[in-house]
């Protein structure tokens, strides 16, 4: 597995799409469906990363220059994908730019981006429009180069493969990570995940009580920060000493996804690349305290959701984290 410090991708400069779209291209029509170790060509992910261009305006990179964000296991090799290449930058998906202006051509056939939209709900906001102006006017990097190959009868429509009542074309995918935090902060973890389920079996585990007086296993390394959060009235909801080591053990195709959620943003990407332990516990005046205390210390990590705080360590800050949580 390619480690996931090495993770870098989201600092390069982008550059305008190749003259033509890979075999692998997740908008191509021949690709539909196609089996794929982390689910890449269903119609879930189609969805995310349509999403992403035509709602939010987002760049969208071909994968096999993304050599970070998309770690190959030997699975997906075996299957005939082949290993991406670090170009020294992000180069924008052809397959994308060719569906970006089939849309565009289409949108031209309406008075006005109202009727273009509500016959095309799966096209492209005004926001889009605008992002893509700037680009064509060269007012915003990279500027747009549209494919040759695929052309336009290749790509996917999105009205064809999306469903524009589906939860993952209302919200978006940090929203919809919003939500399901929020849900967990209140009735706990929902997750049946792998690593979730199976935890114990990758890292030594003890019980201990919650603030809500419920006996669950922690990795034995947090049982001491764990155990004073909880009798400071602190309601933890998550944790792991390396979820990096987890996802290796118990879920290695999965962290691909994972490690290239958003920097910046509450999710599990940082604590992967680092290799770094962390714990998500509910807000509140039992935490404000142990929150302002952890922001304070250096290498430590502090993010929240909604009513939910995450903080991302090394195992060399347990003893001041758990002298905080005792004050």
């Amino acid at each position: 597995m390619t480690d996931s410090k090495t993770c870098h991708v989201d600092t390069l400069p982008r550059i305008k799409a190749a003259g033509q779209s890979c075999s692998e291209c997740p908008f191509r029509k021949s690709n539909i469906d196609r089996p794929h170790f982390n689910d890449q060509y269903s119609q879930t992910e189609f969805t995310r990363l349509w999403r992403s261009i035509a709602v939010e305006g987002k760049f969208f990179g071909c994968h096999l220059t993304d050599a970070d964000y998309h770690p190959v296991p030997q699975e997906s090799l075996d299957m005939g994908y082949q290993k991406p290449a670090d170009i020294g930058a992000r180069r924008e998906c052809a397959g994308s730019v060719a569906l970006i202006r089939r849309e565009m051509r289409l949108a031209e056939s309406y008075p006005n981006h109202a009727t273009y939209i509500k016959a095309r709900p799966a096209g492209l906001s005004k926001h889009a429009f605008l992002v893509l102006s700037k680009r064509l006017k060269g007012m915003m990097e990279p500027p747009v180069r549209f494919a040759v190959k695929p052309d336009e009868s290749d790509v996917i429509d999105p009205m064809e493969r999306i469903d524009t009542t589906s939860f993952e074309w209302a919200v978006n995918t940090e929203g919809a990570a919003a939500i399901l935090l929020a849900i967990e902060s209140v009735i706990g973890s929902l997750c049946e995940c792998p690593v979730c389920t199976n935890h114990t079996t990758a890292h030594k585990a003890r019980p201990f009580l919650t603030a809500e007086g419920m006996a669950v296993d922690a990795d034995e390394e947090l049982h001491g920060l764990l155990s004073s959060m909880s009798a400071a009235g602190i309601q933890t909801m998550d944790s792991c000493i390396n979820m990096a080591d987890a996802l290796e053990k118990l879920w290695p195709e999965r962290t691909a996804t994972l490690v290239r959620a958003p920097i910046g943003k509450m999710n599990y990407s940082s604590m992967i690349r680092s290799r770094a332990a962390h714990i998500r516990y509910s807000n509140g005046p039992a935490a404000d305290a142990f929150t302002r205390a952890a922001s304070a210390f250096s290498g430590v990590e502090v993010s929240s959701s909604g009513p939910v705080t995450q903080i991302v360590f090394q195992p060399k800050h347990i003893p001041a984290l758990t002298a905080a949580a005792k004050r």
